[in-house]
């Protein structure tokens, strides 16, 4: 509970600083991309459950606080992105996490050595899938490709430098090599449809580019 009220109050507090700089900065107003709106009604959802279905309606609640949370972090992340820098550094800090949590699952797999996660100790997890700082390969699959489609495109885009584009293909290939590792059907579902939306989207983009040339 406390390191919840903890992670609350930080938030509200991220929140206002984003007000405060963005009604400050020379274009003022608040800026929502329908990702961000896509959300709201998964909160509007778990409070109607919190509300009137759930039978313990404070642990609903904690769940209404939650997306709450996740909604604010999203929405200034989302805000925050439209900027070169803050996008470096997010995806930065996401290859840095996932190369780590990637490391974690293959000594979970291929170690007899007690997991590296204090959580995972507690619980007699079966070590032919990896899991990593989750307590479900599943969840460690859905975390990893969050990050797998954008090591990917940083591989395929052809401005990047020689350095980067290897860099992102290393990544790709460890991050990828952590989700066999999670043995997780779901997983390869949704990156073969994240996959294909990419490219779908890749080539709108490139049809608009060449009939915005006549």
């Amino acid at each position: 509970p406390l390191v919840f009220l903890v992670s609350l109050w930080l938030t509200l507090a991220v929140w206002a600083v984003h007000l405060a700089v963005t009604m400050r900065s020379e274009q003022r107003g608040i800026w929502v991309s329908w990702p961000v709106c896509a959300a709201v009604p998964f909160l509007g959802w778990a409070a109607v459950s919190a509300a009137w279905i759930s039978d313990a309606a404070w642990i609903g609640w904690i769940d209404v606080l939650r997306w709450t949370q996740a909604l604010v972090l999203f929405w200034v992340a989302a805000d925050a992105l439209r900027a070169v820098g803050p996008r470096r550094l997010v995806l930065g800090v996401f290859a840095v996490v996932a190369t780590v949590v990637v490391l974690g699952a293959v000594g979970q797999v291929f170690s007899e050595a007690p997991p590296l996660w204090p959580e995972n100790r507690l619980l007699n997890l079966d070590r032919s899938r990896a899991t990593g700082p989750f307590f479900a390969a599943p969840t460690l699959a859905g975390f990893l490709v969050l990050v797998i489609p954008a090591a990917a495109a940083l591989l395929l885009r052809s401005s990047a430098s020689g350095l980067v584009r290897v860099a992102a293909g290393w990544l790709t290939g460890v991050l990828v090599f952590g989700l066999v590792l999670s043995v997780s059907r779901g997983g390869w579902i949704a990156l073969a449809v994240a996959a294909a939306l990419w490219f779908v989207a890749a080539a709108r983009l490139k049809l608009e580019a060449r009939l915005a040339r006549f």
